[in-house]
């Protein structure tokens, strides 16, 4: 099936789709059912780019668009306003103004085109509602609504205008996958960016199976080494050499390459992915083969990149200010020791990953002294569950959980970044999903190069200090067994960073108050008769609920809501219960919307219902409502309920922490 605003061409000798100019909206394949796996590939003009790539299941959903699912762009020829531009405006929403001498009959013209009146604003505007249905894709919402629009327009009306919307000055990166990258936003770098991007005299060595020349990679990289020491192991047909080209381990993982993009992904060009850091320099430095990497190898590069003497008789013209070894392993030897304190004492930022093994025991190179351990959490910034943990680790970044999709974009929710796939002798760039304290640590170093940034005469034990005393703490007070001193936070951290040996920066404007509601719809089926609306604030500043507007398409005033309590009441968290009325209703299927009308934006919320015939009786299933400590998993409470008796529950005794 696909999806788009021009009719496919199908070519079956060759199983490919050729999709006409025009946006592609979604591809989904169900393949047969015969064994095997299939590899999809999008590619889009000009020059063949690779969109998309992915291997093929029983079932797969690849969508590489979705520019019109986060914000809402319109083209208004002709608007006294705007001129001929693409603005962002306040959908189904429109700003009209008239005098008051015409008050009554300027109302009642709006009225009569299906508008209604949301807000009385200064020197004669109304902040209209427009009658526009539900079910349209945000673009026809757009178009349908610049129409609306100027049908307001009338003798009595000065002006009709569409509400546009600003944003706060926020460095936005303009890449193609952006939108796909929850890791970033999480750490805060939004903000950080409006501080630096980053510098280019800054330098990040990435010891890890080596890196491919990735099209949104390459021009970050620099002179590396390869100082696997084995030609099996190698790969590539000879031992240490100059070349830190990854020919792709025993898993074709490319792990060097996803790790380099986390880092310094070329970023704000439109294409690909976006960079911790814009501007910062990788240092490739080879020493994981075929079947991983020994101790002498590892010591010999880390060596290298903090320019000392190693194995390969050479030396960088300038040494690494950070190391990101996204690699470890239990036990320990005093040649990797010895090494690591050696980068240390000449001024390098060491992180290495705390290890996948949900074990609290350490991994080697994280566990050493003087190593920043990095620690994985997820989207919703609990521990992922193959993470390590442990009096070891010390700060905690985003490594991805691909089991599940929080954040709903249709993907798990793993790190996006440059990739390789391998087909006999043949390479092809990719941008892949991955998890791991292996993707977590890349995000850690980059943060560090963006604090050098700001101050590159810090040491590695003041760097380590602004992390940690500038992370977001996510378990116990202060530094704890689960999080270390928790998540990093790039802008808090770059703030910190100047004023280590100076005065901080401005802080950044409050971005304005964003509502957001859960769930987004509401069925009651044949059964239930209530449920409740959470509307909470994404943004800044103070969410105001300023009314709930209930409307049904047949069946009458069977819908209804309570917990509004009106236009004074600043939320950031809200409950509008919502209940349903069958009294004297005909079986059928019934449709209503409550509509949530706030200072962060307009929010409709679709109600179903069913009627029976008769209502069947409550089911009698005992249902066990468990509240888990979110750090240890141990059960703290739990409360058996039953729906032929009572859905009513109420913990009571918690202790203070998160469940």
């Amino acid at each position: 099936l696909l999806q788009s605003f021009a009719s496919p061409t199908l070519n079956p000798e060759t199983g490919s789709i050729t999709i006409p100019a025009g946006k592609l909206l979604a591809v989904r394949i169900t393949t047969s059912t015969q064994a095997g796996t299939y590899t999809l590939t999008v590619k889009g003009d000009p020059s063949g780019t690779l969109v998309a790539a992915a291997s093929v299941l029983p079932v797969i959903a690849v969508t590489p668009a979705r520019d019109e699912a986060a914000r809402l762009a319109a083209t208004t020829p002709g608007a006294p306003a705007y001129g001929r531009s693409e603005i962002e405006i306040a959908p189904r929403e429109a700003l009209v103004a008239f005098d008051e001498a015409d008050l009554e009959r300027a109302t009642f013209d709006i009225e009569a085109r299906g508008g209604r009146i949301l807000e009385v604003l200064s020197d004669g505007v109304r902040r209209v509602a427009l009658p526009i249905r539900d079910g349209l894709e945000p673009d026809e919402v757009a178009r349908v609504g610049i129409s609306r629009i100027r049908g307001l327009s009338t003798s009595r009306v000065r002006y009709a205008e569409a509400n546009p919307i600003r944003h706060i000055a926020n460095t936005t990166p303009d890449d193609a996958y952006y939108s796909l990258q929850w890791d970033l936003e999480q750490l805060n770098l939004p903000k950080a960016w409006d501080i630096t991007t980053g510098s280019s005299s800054i330098i990040v060595a990435v010891i890890d199976t080596g890196v491919r020349q990735h099209p949104d990679l390459a021009a970050r990289l620099m002179t590396g080494y390869d100082f696997v020491s084995g030609t099996t192991n190698g790969a590539d047909g000879d031992g240490r050499d100059s070349d830190p080209t990854d020919p792709g381990d025993s898993g074709n993982s490319f792990h060097g390459t996803h790790v380099s993009g986390t880092i310094g992904a070329v970023s704000n060009n439109g294409t690909g992915i976006c960079g911790v850091t814009w501007a910062t320099r990788i240092m490739p430095l080879r020493a994981l083969g075929y079947n991983g990497g020994s101790d002498a190898d590892i010591a010999e590069a880390i060596r290298y990149a903090a320019r000392l003497s190693n194995a390969s008789g050479t030396l960088p013209a300038t040494r690494a200010n950070v190391i990101n070894m996204s690699i470890g392993g239990n036990g320990t030897s005093t040649t990797l020791q010895n090494a690591v304190l050696a980068a240390f004492n000449a001024g390098v930022t060491i992180c290495a990953a705390a290890g996948n093994s949900n074990s609290t025991t350490p991994s080697y190179p994280a566990g050493y002294p003087g190593v920043i351990s990095v620690m994985s959490v997820g989207y919703n910034k609990t521990r992922a569950s193959y993470s390590n943990y442990g009096s070891t680790v010390d700060v905690a970044a985003p490594g991805g959980e691909m089991s599940v999709d929080r954040n709903a974009d249709g993907y798990g929710d793993g790190i996006l970044s440059t990739a390789y796939t391998k087909s006999g002798s043949t390479y092809t760039s990719i941008f892949d999903f991955q998890q791991g304290t292996s993707m977590a640590c890349p995000h850690v170093a980059g943060v560090a190069a963006l604090v050098l940034s700001i101050d590159p005469t810090l040491t590695p034990t003041e760097v380590e200090t602004v992390l940690e005393s500038t992370a977001q703490d996510l378990g116990t007070a202060g530094k704890d067994n689960t999080f270390g001193w928790g998540l990093i936070d790039a802008y808090a951290a770059v703030v910190a960073a100047a004023l280590v040996n100076g005065s901080p920066p401005p802080p950044p404007p409050v971005p304005p108050a964003v509502i957001s509601i859960s769930p987004p719809s509401l069925n009651f089926d044949a059964i239930y008769t209530s449920d409740d609306i959470i509307v909470s604030n994404t943004g800044g500043g103070t969410l105001l609920v300023l009314s709930t507007d209930v409307s049904t398409k047949s069946g009458g005033p069977w819908l209804s809501v309570t917990g509004m309590s009106g236009a004074d009441v600043g939320v950031d968290h809200k409950l509008i219960h919502v209940a349903v009325d069958r009294t004297g209703l005909a079986p059928g299927d019934y449709r209503g919307t409550v509509t949530i009308m706030s200072s962060g934006g307009i929010k409709p919320v679709d109600v179903y219902m069913t009627v029976l015939d008769a209502a069947p009786p409550p089911p009698n299933v005992d249902i066990h409502v468990r509240a888990r400590r979110a750090d240890t998993g141990v059960i703290a409470q739990e409360i058996i309920v039953n729906p032929s008796t009572s859905l009513s529950w109420t913990f009571n005794t918690l202790p203070t922490g998160s469940y």
